[in-house]
């Protein structure tokens, strides 16, 4: 009786599990990129919206400011 050791039996195991490790890795890639996009998209509308508020809360000191300046002026004479 003879045993026949078939290589490549054990190489197409192995390739077989390496495909499907590779697929997860590019799902969970796939994911995660997904993840960032959405995370970064995010972070441009919080800084748009902090830049926007603190624009409009210069605006408001400078008109605070334009307003009571000219009294101070006028009193200080």
């Amino acid at each position: 009786m003879q045993v026949h050791n078939n290589d490549n039996d054990t190489w197409q195991t192995l390739g077989l599990a390496t495909r499907r490790l590779l697929s997860k890795l590019n799902e969970k890639e796939q994911e995660d990129g997904n993840g960032n996009a959405d995370r970064c998209r995010e972070d441009k509308q919080k800084a748009e919206e902090h830049r926007r508020y603190v624009e409009q809360r210069l605006r408001d000191i400078a008109a605070f400011e334009a307003r009571y300046r000219p009294k101070e002026r006028q009193s200080g004479g």
